[in-house]
């Protein structure tokens, strides 16, 4: 199942990508300022992630994450997370503006994650805070968005229980920009 997922999210990134922008063009490039996506990638892991993002100034935008996270037997977790971006192609070339094109920025987030079975993990669970850093790439196609995206993670503190950060997320996230 999760195989076929994967397959799924390859062919649709690789249709997209072989698209071209002329619809944007015909349009007079539209400008876009917010984005809603979902990594479906992080599904392997199973894990769902949807991303909401709003410029904030020509340069800029800030997002707002949410994890959900329920592998089975016994491990479950959610979080909320955010970024602050800058589109640095941007700096250099205006025809695009922030929701496109190369973003760097740091990144924040709070994961709560719960072990309700028995045995040796008996005693996990707990809050954990994580402060990274991201890399991304949006491309826009008639307001649909692809954005492969890597984000590293570094937990600075366990709130409670045992600590747990993934290290790492890396990802496509497909959505929509208006």
């Amino acid at each position: 199942m999760k195989l076929k997922a994967l397959l799924v999210v390859l062919i649709t990134v690789c249709f997209l990508l072989s698209v071209t922008d002329a619809e944007a063009q015909k349009r007079g490039g539209k400008r876009y300022q917010q984005a809603i996506t979902i990594n479906p990638v992080t599904l392997i892991w199973d894990q769902v992630i949807i991303t909401y993002e709003h410029q904030t100034g020509k340069f800029n935008t800030f997002t707002v994450q949410g994890l959900l996270w329920a592998p089975g037997g016994g491990w479950t977790g959610y979080g909320i997370g955010g970024s602050y971006r800058w589109y640095l192609m941007n700096l250099f070339n205006d025809k695009k503006i922030p929701i496109q094109g190369f973003s760097v920025g740091p990144v924040l987030g709070i994961i709560q994650y719960n072990w309700d079975g028995e045995g040796i993990f008996s005693d996990y669970g707990g809050t954990s805070i994580g402060i990274g850093g991201e890399a991304a790439y949006k491309f826009v196609f008639s307001d649909f968005v692809v954005e492969p995206k890597f984000q590293i993670f570094l937990n600075v503190s366990s709130v409670t229980g045992n600590p747990a950060w993934n290290s790492f997320t890396i990802g496509c996230n497909v959505g929509y920009a208006w």
